[in-house]
């Protein structure tokens, strides 16, 4: 029990504030269009999307909505977020943080990296 009396609490209205909001992360208030994207991919036999809108309407909630549901209706293996580097690891860490979803950003490091590791398996066969 909270130390709140208990008509405190009713009293309370059941907005978050952004103070709370910031204190519990992975709380998630999606609006009801962010909701599009999950009933069109839960429909389609093969889900392919594209996510595209002006900044600030919620891309990132509908992309981790959809990634949460295919992945609890066990519907996808590989998920591939395509976003501007300048935002990766925001993507990244919201992803993790309002859906425990762990991404891993691969950049042109990233990229090197894997080349030269399958060009040493290679080698090492021969």
């Amino acid at each position: 029990m909270s130390g709140f009396p208990l008509h405190r609490r009713v009293e309370q209205p059941p907005e978050v504030s952004q103070e709370c909001d910031r204190q519990h992360e992975g709380y998630l208030r999606a609006e009801d269009y962010q909701l599009d994207p999950v009933v069109r991919a839960i429909q389609m036999p093969r889900v392919n999307l594209l996510i595209a809108d002006d900044v600030g309407l919620g891309k990132t909630i509908e992309a981790g909505l959809v990634a949460q549901e295919l992945i609890i209706r066990h519907r996808c293996r590989p998920i591939l977020i395509v976003c501007p580097s300048l935002v990766q690891i925001q993507w990244r860490d919201q992803m993790r943080d309002k859906f425990g979803l762990d991404f891993r950003v691969v950049d042109s490091n990233f990229r090197k990296l894997l080349v030269n590791a399958a060009i040493s398996i290679l080698t090492a066969r021969y």
